[in-house]
């Protein structure tokens, strides 16, 4: 199925298929704390506290 001329929400906890999307937003406490492709987020301080037990590459 094509996707490309849709918008689809996912929520994924799996840190290795992060990069198969255009845009993650991350939350905390209901509040969203970063945004942006998994290279403009994978240094922000929440979201490695949140995936510290997975290797973030």
């Amino acid at each position: 199925m094509e996707l490309s001329d849709k918008t689809v929400i996912m929520v994924d906890h799996r840190t290795k298929d992060f990069n198969y999307f255009d845009n993650i937003y991350v939350l905390e406490e209901g509040m969203i704390v970063a945004k942006g492709s998994f290279e403009e987020i994978k240094s922000n301080e929440v979201f490695i506290s949140i995936f510290n037990s997975e290797e973030i590459s």
